[in-house]
């Protein structure tokens, strides 16, 4: 089965050619691009069928089974802003992010899942919207990039890569990075609260006190407070786009981190 995450690493880096090749041609993404990032979905989606038709759980229960999943949601995330508001300029960030994670994954050793643990519906729903939550907050990330860099462009009447076709407007960016970042916060509260449920049907308490879990809380008050000062314009621009980033460090450190630094039981 690990034969299928290399199989999708290569559909993706073809289609991100692909799409590298449109943008310094200045050109929308042709039919072999988009077919190859269908083509490489598909197969990223089958791995994890076939890994839950053979093991019966739901296996992320480490950091290195779970770099998939989270590919798999950037993609999926990627998909939705390109079909919702029609930038695809994500594609050029998110979609090495996603290949990255996939390169980190067949390098490592896998870890064996704990199915008294990861057989319960209660960790998928968990996992899911706890990994559609980063997803959302790495979009923000990517935008509060692409942000600074068309910033930065018009300020000094400098021309790139990017084109101001393949690049939408400043106010475009700001507004899709706080609609990332919104869906993204509303996914981790479920994803809290579900974890929290979880616990408390495993182990009978609803708070064990985990580093892991103080780090979680620290992360959405984080992202909650980010929130507020974006929704009553304290920040805006170039400085909300910095604190966005900064964000996304502490959040990729409470995700991976905590779990190297502070091993639990349940995030090891």
């Amino acid at each position: 089965m690990e034969n299928i995450i290399l199989i999708s690493l290569l559909f993706y880096l073809a289609s991100f050619a692909s799409y590298i090749k449109s943008i310094i041609n200045k050109r929308e993404l042709n039919f072999y691009g988009q077919f190859t990032l269908w083509i490489a979905f598909i197969l990223h989606t089958s791995y994890f069928v076939l890994k839950y038709s053979k093991e019966g759980c739901f296996s992320v229960n480490s950091i290195v089974n779970a770099l998939p999943f989270y590919a798999w949601m950037l993609v999926f995330l990627t998909g939705v802003i390109t079909l919702k508001y029609k930038v695809k300029t994500l594609n050029f960030i998110l979609l090495p992010i996603a290949m990255i994670l996939l390169v980190v994954k067949i390098f490592l050793k896998e870890v064996q899942p704990q199915e008294i643990y990861f057989s319960n519906l209660w960790l998928l729903v968990h996992t899911t919207l706890t990994f559609l939550g980063y997803a959302g907050f790495t979009a923000g990330f990517v935008c509060a990039i692409l942000y600074l860099w068309q910033e930065r462009k018009i300020k000094k009447h400098a021309s790139d890569i990017l084109s101001s076709k393949t690049v939408p407007a400043l106010q475009i960016v700001d507004n899709l990075g706080y609609q990332s970042i919104k869906i993204g916060f509303l996914f981790l509260t479920g994803g809290m609260i579900v974890g929290a449920f979880w616990l408390g049907n495993l182990e009978g308490v609803y708070w064990s006190g985990s580093f892991k879990e103080i780090f979680s809380v620290i992360t959405w008050f984080t992202y909650a407070i980010l929130l507020h000062l974006h929704i009553f314009g304290f920040f805006r621009g170039k400085k909300i786009a910095w604190i966005i980033i900064a964000s996304f460090v502490f959040m990729i450190f409470s995700f991976i981190g905590i779990n190297l630094l502070f091993p639990t039981n349940f995030h090891n």
